[in-house]
């Protein structure tokens, strides 16, 4: 069906534009957000082929991969209108026009919210959820909504009722979850960035697998009202990009507030060494050997931030069983159908209830465990223990980097190498500190082992995040790992690149103006060669009388000096002569 949705809108494009997307001058897949909004402004793409190149993209490649759920019906309609909008009164921001991968446990009006469960492909939400409304007030489009780890209970892999989301760089391994879906349909080029959540590592460890950037932000800055919830206690809606600034664009608009990262001056980094040891230090998986490779790629991390100067403070001993016993007796998976039951009052659809759900069966994951807690909420009778373990939680990690002198931590965001579909055995680092603290955690991409992904995360103090963009920012200027793994689906054109020196030369000026708007519609619309070759004639006519002017005013420079020259020269044989 989703296949089939995406050929009917290709088809309802109009033919010129739907043909050029294979014939472009830029290469969008590997600009970030502001690049691509510059090549709009200067006419190389509009808002409707933008869009389109991402369908095109999802058309060819989704079906192996398996990222996508749903696709926006209007897409297309939705890009001209924001064409047209940007035309008459310019762009509302730097997301204006871009297309958005949505989670779908995350509402989208005129979109079902499956969470990933089959039983729920007739659940409408009533409205956007607020942070996918902040986006399209900022004239983002969401192109699709995400495949996931059904209800998005397990980080390991990407499994639901419409099956496993396959990794973007190789098939055969996961892609990790809950937001596998997402992270993967941005690896792949179907959108610049994409919304997910993260319970306990939901964000970060999908990312890690496919050479993204993604931030966890700090517990409570995001507006959580029309998300289907996990443990609300500690769920948080967060982005992921190819690039940071992406992210952090995305990031800043979401957010209630954010605190200034006030400097850059004596910034230290905490080395987990317990997260990165070739041994086994405990039972917790989190304490496992991590792989040599692995430490391999954070040796060569750690030492960059060392040669840039920062300084690097290596940490031992600083988690172990107990620590560990204490986090997980923070968990609030219970308050799980209590929480469903609650968020189906904003939504229409056949199944009203937890029970509804149950009866349906059709699901893939173990649901009887949270009947627990339908008909009354828990948090009651659990939620004050569960803070006050939280507290104590987060106090140790805080005194640790008070008494250390550290503003962020740092380890790999997986400890072993990336499992096979189907294997469960991933060691993964990143629930163990943001997901009980609230701290915000960001994964970077660290690099590749056998053509696979892995990534390492860095954690401050509440509220920064602004710190962790910029320690990304440094990493990513010299370490950008990112790359599609499917190749494009459009050539860049030599004739159509010699047109933009000609336009780009003279695109401000209004003498230009008719070939420059020849030229424009060159860029967005279908046209063959010779009407190609033909405007570059023209440009080139253009220009020879300016050739001409420029040479007749340099030419007569030169006659003024050398008359200039030989009345300096007869004035002094002249003065010669009379003395």
């Amino acid at each position: 069906m989703k296949k089939i949705v995406i050929l009917i809108l290709l088809f309802l494009m109009p033919i010129v534009t739907n043909a050029q997307s294979k014939e472009l001058v830029v290469d969008v897949l590997e600009k970030d957000i502001a690049t691509i909004q510059a090549a709009v402004a200067r006419g190389y793409l509009n808002y409707e082929m933008l869009a389109t190149i991402y369908l095109e993209r999802i058309a060819a490649y989704d079906q192996a991969y398996n990222s996508l759920i749903t696709i926006n019906e209007k897409i297309l309609e939705e890009a001209r209108l924001l064409d047209k909008e940007y035309q008459e009164r310019g762009p509302r921001s730097l997301l204006h026009g871009i297309p958005v991968i949505v989670k779908d446990n995350i509402d989208v009006k005129g979109m079902p919210t499956t969470a990933g469960a089959k039983a729920l492909l007739d659940n409408y939400p009533k409205e956007n959820a607020p942070i996918v409304q902040k986006l399209i007030d900022n004239g983002a489009i969401i192109i699709g909504k995400a495949n996931m780890s059904e209800f998005a209970f397990s980080a390991r892999n990407s499994y639901s009722s419409f099956g496993h989301v396959y990794n973007a760089f190789n098939s055969k391994y996961t892609s990790y979850g809950s937001s596998g879906g997402t992270a993967v349909a941005i690896a792949l080029g179907f959108a610049p960035i994409g919304l997910g959540t993260d319970t306990n590592a939901s964000l970060r460890t999908p990312a890690s697998a496919a050479a993204l950037t993604s931030l966890r932000p700090t517990y409570g800055s995001i507006e959580m009202a029309g998300i289907i919830p996990y443990d609300a206690e500690r769920d948080i809606a967060g982005v992921m990009g190819r690039y940071v600034s992406d992210v952090k664009l995305v990031n800043e608009i979401l957010q209630f507030e954010e605190k200034q990262f006030k400097s850059s001056q004596n910034i230290k980094i905490g080395v987990l060494n317990d997260l990165m040891s070739n041994k086994t230090l405990g039972s917790a998986n989190a304490l496992r050997a991590t792989n040599s490779e692995i430490i391999t790629l954070m040796m060569a991390a750690i030492a960059f931030f060392d040669d840039y100067g920062i300084e690097i403070v290596k940490l031992d001993k600083v988690y172990n069983d107990d620590l560990e016993k204490l986090r997980r007796d923070t968990f609030g998976g219970v308050f799980f159908c209590y929480d469903f039951n609650q968020y189906l009052k904003n939504t229409t659809g056949s199944i009203r209830n937890y029970n509804d759900l149950l009866a349906s069966g059709q699901f893939v994951q173990n649901l009887s465990f949270y009947n627990i807690s339908c008909n009354f909420d828990l948090r009651t009778q659990r939620l004050a223990t569960i803070n006050a373990k939280k507290d104590e939680y987060t106090n140790y990690w805080y005194q640790l980097m008070d008494a250390n002198d550290v503003d962020v931590l740092l380890y790999p965001t997986t400890k072993n190498r990336l499992p096979l579909i189907g294997n469960n055995q991933a060691l993964i680092n990143s629930g163990i500190i943001a997901p009980t603290t609230g701290m915000p955690a960001l994964n970077v991409p660290l690099g590749f082992i056998d053509e696979l992904p892995y990534g390492m995360e860095m954690v401050s103090k509440h509220h920064g995040e602004q710190l962790l963009f910029y320690l990304a920012s440094l990493w990513e200027e010299e370490n950008n790992y990112y790359y599609v793994p499917e190749p494009a689906l459009y050539e860049v054109c030599p004739l159509k690149l010699e047109l933009k020196e000609w336009y780009d030369k003279f695109y401000q000026s209004s003498k230009y103006e008719q070939l420059n708007e020849r030229a424009r519609q060159l860029f967005i619309s279908e046209s063959d060669d010779v009407e190609i070759n033909s405007l570059i004639v023209d440009y080139k006519n253009h220009h020879i009388p300016d050739y001409y002017e420029i040479m007749s005013v340099t030419m007569a420079s030169k006659f003024w000096v050398v008359g200039i020259i030989i009345i300096f020269l007869i004035s002094g044989f002249v003065y010669r002569k009379i003395n």
